[in-house]
């Protein structure tokens, strides 16, 4: 996350009220960063995996990355997606937008059962 601009976007997911995900911008590095630290902070010490499968770029800074997470959580949740990952960049590499593109199914389970909607605060 060190590589993300102070200014740039992620096209988060969150799950509202009636039980369907819903996606939005998030803008500012501390602002991604809280949001993807969410999991983290959730997850058993060393459960929480990213398996990269593939990965491509072309000439113009946007990078995409094919990866497979398994997660445990200390509530005893298993959580496992494979997605892809869109990070667009700037000249000198850093991030500027994120985009992930992953399975609902097992978001919506996850959400569910940590609790955890990924909806910004209102």
């Amino acid at each position: 996350m060190e590589f993300f601009t102070p200014d740039c976007r992620y096209w988060a997911v969150g799950l509202t009220g009636d039980g369907s995900l819903e996606r939005y911008w998030m803008q500012g590095r501390e602002e991604i960063t809280a949001y993807l630290s969410e999991n983290c902070t959730r997850t058993d010490p060393g459960r929480l995996t990213y398996t990269p499968l593939h990965v491509a770029e072309d000439d113009k800074g946007t990078v995409l990355v094919e990866c497979t997470t398994d997660a445990w959580f200390s509530i005893g949740h298993h959580y496992q997606n494979q997605g892809v990952y869109v990070f667009d960049c700037d000249e000198s590499h850093r991030i500027v937008e994120m985009r992930p593109f992953y399975d609902w199914g097992p978001v919506a389970a996850h959400r569910a059962a940590t609790g955890w909607s990924g909806m910004p605060e209102s």
